[in-house]
């Protein structure tokens, strides 16, 4: 659904009536959108399989994300702060991370750079864009409605937008930290071959100890800790876990 433009006075209207949809329906439209795209497309099995992907991610985000993406045509961003630019094969990747509320980003603008490489610039927006002012598409998300968070995150969903992070003394535990991914493999300059390592916590530690780490993969089946010197990239792999630990040195490309 785009808005060209669309006031800020109506935010809380449209807020109202995605509210009153099945959370079931933006996924549909998800699986509908990837059918599509591959029936008017002569891509190999390859490409088949990362719009399925795609769509799989969001059904594992879906339950406990409970947001709505307004998407605002050539708006004039008048107030809002960089934070930082990810680079990914698949665009949706960027509104699961803006739905997380990735390093405190609550927008994002999509630009391409490749035939199929994009890139996302995460935004911190204190302004909701007004006017008709030539500017950039914003996809700008409202936060999830409240809930109380459960203490650990086995046997239970994480609400709002709080992740489930390891943690060294006890069981694994909801948190508002925006930079760990689950199924999500962080792609970049290896430091070093692969180390063992018994989970992802003492895979942090291996990265915090270890100059120039600024993000580390993590492997559940092989147990395998990847320790990066720049963060580049981000695809879908089953079975890692990985952190980004928001270093100053760390680099972004596309």
């Amino acid at each position: 659904m785009h808005f060209t433009p669309f006031p800020a006075t109506n935010f809380q209207m449209f807020k109202s009536f995605c509210l009153k949809w099945n959370p079931a329906f933006p996924l549909f439209s998800l699986f509908i959108f990837s059918f599509f795209k591959l029936k008017s497309s002569s891509k190999t099995y390859s490409k088949m399989t990362k719009y399925l992907q795609s769509a799989i991610l969001a059904l594992a985000f879906s339950h406990h994300v409970k947001s709505e993406i307004a998407i605002f045509d050539h708006s004039d961003i008048s107030v809002w702060t960089f934070i930082d630019s990810v680079a990914t094969l698949e665009p949706k990747l960027c509104e699961n991370l803006i739905e997380l509320r990735f390093k405190g980003a609550s927008g994002y603008t999509l630009r391409s750079v490749g035939e199929e490489t994009f890139v996302c610039d995460f935004l911190n927006v204190t302004q909701m864009p007004e006017g008709n002012q030539a500017g950039p598409i914003l996809y700008y998300s409202y936060d999830a409605p409240y809930c109380v968070v459960p203490a650990t995150c086995e046997n239970s969903s994480c609400c709002s937008f709080d992740q489930c992070v390891p943690s060294q003394k006890g069981p694994w535990f909801c948190s508002n930290e925006r930079d760990s991914f689950l199924n999500i493999e962080i792609v970049g300059h290896d430091i070093q071959q692969a180390v063992k390592a018994q989970n992802l916590y003492a895979c942090g530690n291996i990265c915090k100890g270890t100059p120039n780490c600024v993000a580390v993969s993590y492997s559940d089946g092989d147990n395998l800790c990847y320790l990066k010197s720049q963060f580049a990239f981000i695809q879908i792999r089953n079975g890692v876990r990985s952190v980004h630990f928001g270093a100053d040195k760390n680099i972004w490309l596309p």
